[in-house]
């Protein structure tokens, strides 16, 4: 894409013009720090778009200890350590995207991950945030 401008930067520092139709996150809010951090994203997200906003790939709280201890079952101890080790997933209610959606008056569809062959389809979810 030649003609487009890219840049790379932590999410919470968005600039929310120029506008686009459609902003979209992919596999990304797991690795936020805090909830209040994502909250602050998902504001600017729904600043910058002018239709909807999707949020793909989120960590489905109510998954969140089987999807650890199938992780966890899949490596060696020392691997997963060295692999894991400081690593912090966020994981999400689906709860936390309606009160979003619901505070702005948007339409909100949340539906299960669905990629063939990602392992990690049964814990993941994903959101579409319609204005």
């Amino acid at each position: 894409m030649p003609e487009m401008k890219f840049k790379c930067l932590p999410a919470i520092q968005m600039q929310t013009k120029p506008q686009y139709d459609i902003v979209v996150s992919n596999s990304m809010f797991h690795y936020l720090p805090t909830l209040t951090d994502a909250e602050k994203i998902v504001e600017k997200m729904l600043d910058k778009a002018k239709i909807k906003i999707a949020i793909l790939d989120i960590n489905d709280i109510q998954y969140k200890n089987l999807a650890q201890k199938i992780r966890q079952g899949a490596l060696a101890k020392d691997e997963y350590t060295r692999k894991y080790n400081g690593l912090h997933y966020l994981f999400f209610d689906h709860s936390f995207f309606i009160k979003l959606a619901k505070r702005h008056q948007y339409n909100i569809d949340i539906f299960k991950q669905n990629i063939d062959g990602y392992q990690n389809n049964p814990f993941r979810f994903n959101v579409i945030i319609e204005k």
